[in-house]
């Protein structure tokens, strides 16, 4: 009896080693893999697609990316931002390993659809109210007033007040919907003063006025039908904020 007991210890002990043997045998396999990836799947070559205004080898630069640079070890999400922020008009970037040796660096450009004053300076803005460089030249793209950009900073995104960042996020929604309508380049003008509503100059005809967080898509879409319509005249006010549907007040 004592013999048979000592041998289903045996074999319980041993089945306890063979389970954390197995355990130990899948995390060194893991540490394996990991460092043989680190070592041997290397930076050798940066590929840049989408560029216009950038060339190849400053997006290169911004990207920090050094030749020798293991692919698996890149944190994308930083130099997603470091691009972003050294090339204001770079808008949006992917990073995509190509393996065994390259990296393919996707980006989209913007342009300047608005302008904002802040301490005597004005600042172009992209459709995204990012920061792009201080307008030189003067406004371009659509004025925006009524809100105060805090010390902007070309790369960055726009920045306000807490009390003002429902504003901006209008204002976001706003430049994304008249985008998407194809009218963003004949606004020429955008007032936020008002906390309740938001208005903006239209093809310099058209004052046109809607709440402050309406559905800009679907007033951007009643709008489009709207101007291209015989129903309204040459001048005056299409304003939304009176009822569901647009209401057109005639005026100079």
């Amino acid at each position: 009896m004592a013999a048979a007991r000592n041998r289903k210890r045996k074999r319980r002990r041993r089945g306890r080693f063979s389970g954390l043997y197995k355990l130990l045998s899948v995390v060194l396999i893991l540490i394996a893999l990991t460092v043989g990836s680190m070592i041997f799947f290397r930076v050798e070559e940066v590929e840049v697609t989408g560029n216009e205004r950038y060339t190849a080898q400053q997006v290169l630069e911004a990207s920090g990316i050094q030749k020798g640079d293991s692919l698996f070890a890149l944190n994308r999400s930083r130099v997603v931002l470091r691009i972003q922020q050294a090339l204001p008009y770079v808008d949006e970037v992917s990073i995509r390993p190509s393996l065994p040796q390259s990296v393919v660096i996707s980006v989209s450009e913007s342009g300047a659809v608005a302008s904002i004053e802040s301490e005597g300076t004005w600042w172009l803005m992209s459709c995204r109210c990012k920061v792009l460089a201080p307008a030189n030249g003067g406004p371009e793209g659509a004025v925006v007033s009524g809100i105060t950009p805090l010390r902007p900073v070309a790369g960055s995104a726009l920045r306000v007040g807490e009390e003002e960042e429902t504003k901006l996020e209008s204002l976001k929604q706003l430049f994304s919907a008249l985008r998407d309508e194809e009218l963003l380049d004949k606004v020429s003008a955008v007032d936020l003063s008002y906390d309740s509503r938001i208005s903006f100059t239209y093809d310099e005809r058209y004052t046109v006025k809607m709440p402050m967080t309406a559905d800009f898509p679907k007033k951007m879409r009643a709008l489009s039908q709207v101007v291209a319509s015989e129903r309204i005249g040459e001048r005056g006010t299409i304003d939304f904020t009176i009822e569901e549907a647009p209401h057109f007040i005639p005026g100079g």
